[in-house]
């Protein structure tokens, strides 16, 4: 946090960046932290590149919720996940086996794999129009993770999910 707030810090003088602490023990948090500052559906973008890939698909899905629930129409989610149908993708997992297998249970850096049908199903479910979910490049070090461009078209589809991560009623 202070090495962004140091990175950042013309960017949050001006009020076009503001750090804050996601703490990870509710899973409506950072939806409520966009309610608080007034952001829903005034978003064109979620970004992460080269995070995700050590995020969880059952700890995801509460970020493609919140973007579903705050992204302007024809918002886009842009994300780099791990691939595992990818060859660099997949050798990458394997090579993983020996030193994360003992270390289970344990916060670690290892990668969690995604595959191109997974993010389509499961963003499509939610109502995401999957424009990009392919490995980029064939750099050994590029096609490794999956580039993912979605674009919120049904707005509607996506309200049907707040209950799983909401606390209201």
């Amino acid at each position: 946090m202070e090495v962004m707030k140091e990175r950042l810090s013309q960017d949050i003088e001006q009020c076009r960046a503001e750090p804050v602490l996601i703490k990870a023990e509710n899973s409506n948090e950072l939806l409520e932290e966009l309610e608080k500052r007034n952001l829903v559906r005034k978003l064109d973008a979620f970004f992460a590149i080269d995070a995700m890939v050590h995020v969880d698909l059952q700890y995801l899905i509460v970020y493609f919720i919140t973007a579903a629930l705050t992204l302007k129409h024809n918002g886009l989610l842009i994300m780099t996940f791990a691939n595992a149908v990818s060859q660099n993708g997949f050798r990458h997992l394997l090579n993983g086996a020996k030193p994360f297998y003992p270390l289970q249970g344990k916060a670690t850096a290892k990668f969690e794999y995604l595959s191109p049908d997974i993010v389509d199903l499961v963003l499509g479910q939610m109502g995401f129009h999957v424009n990009y979910a392919k490995p980029f490049g064939t750099d050994i070090n590029m096609d490794r993770d999956l580039y993912v461009v979605a674009r919120l078209v049904d707005i509607e589809r996506a309200e049907t999910f707040r209950d799983s991560i909401s606390n209201r009623t």
